[in-house]
């Protein structure tokens, strides 16, 4: 097949089957089943079918909806895509978390041509690019969701990726991910965002107490990826998910958040699994949400932010979850004249946003794990303390405040918070080599004698009024490495340090 839009099968006759267990499947005359059904995974995902009939080359199935009868649906079985003849093996990549995640609806589209011709696909969705979200609709059956879970007949083509209304960091992303693919693998990419969608509504339902509409949609694009593969004869690879998500979050979010992400990881690696007989983890890069707490803000060791949780839980798990880095020096919307939205990033960098996620998943299929810039030792004597920081790209750091404005509300992005005792305050931040060098204005003590407790605050802070501006005015810190990539649209891509926080113990080390 070499994306002229000719049958795939040739001579080959495909056969519908009712397997045991209300599975469909085509048979081909040597003998292989591809699977279209998969009602293990149960509801909302698949249910029960059996076969209706064929007419031409469409095959007609019937869903059994339990007390709601059953529901008809014609299927294409020509597998019609735009993948070259080379390309023996495919990559699903799927991004999936909350509107970030999204093309940015108000700015026209940047990558307006195909990312990768015959190399770099997605569902036809004309207008829409990568985009396969749904809507939730409040008290009704979740198999009216066509978008979800059936008709397959909105993932009948499979054509070259492009962005859609706007920019989402799809398209940048797969196009870094490429180089690190062998030169015979293509991409099927889909994103599932949805705004506004906090985690517990992210997991699939057997683990959380939604419906689980928005999981199911990516099992639905998985295994319509795998019968495409079946089909052409190419082999699928275990899928790359980007998890954009963050910025809304639900009450509990600040103690669970981790667990969640975890298990999010833990469910797709167990499902995927079913879908390609891979038994690899699911590779899964995150970014920090932004972090826009107020100065007088008191911080607790159970009370954990997004994006500390984000890169605690990737360094946990090091060959499942990685941590891309930070977003507070990627412009938002309310940079623009007139927009006012600071949660929302521009079509340049929303684009830069998926570059970055492209970047860190090359390295770590060329067979190195990606670590974001972040604090990996902390050592305090009296009022010094020294930080010394791993990940990026491993160039000296330096203080940057023409990129990201510099903080009002602390030195550089660094704050020193403390209870009990007199509390100090950070002075002065250098940077040596790969060491950032902390001054408090006098030695505050030790943790239970002369206070009893302080953490250093890494980029958490934002500047009054709490405006959050990204780049202008949220929590941030001035502190990036010498990276030499370049984005998209010709931007440095600098590492930036993630956003942390250091509890300090009483020896003057860290936890």
């Amino acid at each position: 097949m070499s994306g002229d839009d000719s049958e795939p099968t040739g001579a080959q006759v495909l056969t519908p089957v009712t397997l045991p267990g209300g599975r469909v499947a085509l048979r081909r005359t040597e003998g292989k089943t591809i699977r279209i059904a998969w009602p293990e995974f149960g509801q909302p995902m698949f249910y029960p079918m059996r076969v209706v009939g064929v007419i031409d080359t469409r095959l007609r199935v019937a869903h059994d909806l339990g007390a709601d009868g059953e529901q008809i649906e014609d299927i294409d079985t020509q597998y019609c895509w735009s993948m070259a003849a080379s390309i023996r093996q495919v990559q699903p990549y799927i991004m999936y978390g909350q509107s970030l995640a999204l093309s940015i609806g108000h700015d026209a589209p940047l990558t307006d041509a195909p990312v990768a011709p015959g190399r770099a696909l997605t569902f036809a969705n004309p207008g829409a690019g990568a985009q396969m979200s749904v809507s939730e609709r409040p008290g009704r059956e979740q198999h009216d969701f066509g978008p979800c879970h059936f008709p397959q007949s909105d993932l009948d083509r499979l054509d070259d990726l492009k962005e859609g209304p706007g920019e989402s960091p799809v398209s940048a992303a797969v196009a870094g991910l490429l180089a690190g693919l062998p030169a015979d693998a293509g991409v099927v990419a889909t994103n599932h965002g949805r705004g506004g969608v906090a985690m517990r509504k992210l997991l699939p339902r057997r683990i959380s107490a939604s419906s689980g509409i928005q999981y199911a949609g990516i099992l639905r694009a998985l295994a319509r990826t795998r019968q495409f593969c079946d089909v052409h004869g190419c082999t699928i690879r275990q899928p790359i998910v980007s998890f954009i998500h963050g910025e809304a979050l639900q009450p509990d979010d600040w103690r669970l958040y981790g667990d969640r992400l975890q298990s999010l990881q833990n469910a797709m690696t167990e499902d995927f699994s079913l879908i390609t007989e891979l038994d690899a983890p699911v590779l899964m890069f995150v970014d920090q949400a932004r972090a826009a707490l107020r100065p007088d803000d008191r911080l607790h060791r159970n009370a954990i932010p997004a994006a500390v949780a984000q890169l605690h839980t990737a360094l946990a798990h090091p060959g499942r979850i990685f941590c891309v880095g930070p977003k507070y020096f990627l412009p938002r919307r309310s940079t623009v004249k007139g927009r006012g939205d600071p949660v929302h990033l521009v079509a340049a960098a929303s684009r830069l946003l998926g570059d970055y996620h492209g970047r860190a998943i090359r390295q770590t299929l060329s067979g190195r794990d990606w670590l974001p810039l972040h604090v990996a030792g902390y050592a305090r004597d009296g009022q010094a303390i020294t930080l010394t920081v791993a990940g990026g790209d491993g160039s000296a750091l330096a203080i940057d405040t023409e990129t990201v404005s510099r903080t009002v509300n602390s030195t550089f992005g660094l704050r020193w918070m403390q209870e009990g005792g007199t509390e100090r305050q950070v002075v002065d931040v250098a940077v040596d080599g790969r060491q950032i060098l902390v001054s408090l204005d006098a030695d505050p003590g030790r943790v239970g004698v002369d206070f009893r407790k302080a953490v250093l605050s890494i980029g958490l802070v934002a500047d009054l009024p709490l405006r959050d501006e990204g780049p202008l005015t949220g929590g941030r810190t001035n502190v990036r490495d010498g990276a030499t990539d370049i984005g998209s649209g010709g931007e440095p891509m600098f590492n930036w340090l993630c956003h942390d926080w250091i509890w300090e113990t009483g020896d003057g080390s860290a936890t």
